[in-house]
């Protein structure tokens, strides 16, 4: 079993640019500090993210594709009172290249099993909670 994530946040890039990201990511409960895996995107593009987040810390490494050559940050964060992660990223290769981060995550899902298969199983778990409706031809049946 493993859980969906959404996050989104902001980046300070110097003292008068700041850029919103976003995207998802799986975690696993399995792994112990429980490991992530998604895709995020930025003003720079598409970039995948690898890395853990348990009860009050956060990190991960963010690699953008090979059409931006590469580049490969660092994310670390802190859980603070109010639910938000705050924390500082940093350009492996360049450490002037950092600044002040922070994000919020929401859990969507917590039934996602990761084999092929099963997805029908987790959308089937949604309808019964109520969480989304089943549309056959137009028409909406709630299961």
């Amino acid at each position: 079993m493993a859980e969906l994530y959404s996050i989104a946040g902001l980046l300070c890039e110097s003292s008068s640019s700041i850029s919103p990201w976003g995207g998802y990511f799986i975690r696993a409960e399995n792994s112990s500090p429980p490991h992530i895996e998604g895709m995020l995107i930025d003003t720079v593009g598409p970039s995948k993210i690898d890395g853990f987040m348990d009860d009050d810390i956060f990190y991960f490494n963010k690699l953008y594709g090979p059409e931006n050559q590469g580049i490969l940050f660092t994310y670390e964060f802190d859980l603070n009172e109010k639910g938000l992660w705050i924390g500082e990223f940093k350009q492996v290769d360049m450490e002037r290249n950092k600044g002040p981060i922070i994000c919020r995550t929401s859990l969507f899902n917590s039934d996602i099993r990761t084999s092929e298969g099963q997805i029908g199983a987790v959308f089937d778990s949604m309808i019964q909670r109520g969480q989304l409706e089943k549309v056959i031809d137009g028409l909406q049946k709630k299961r």
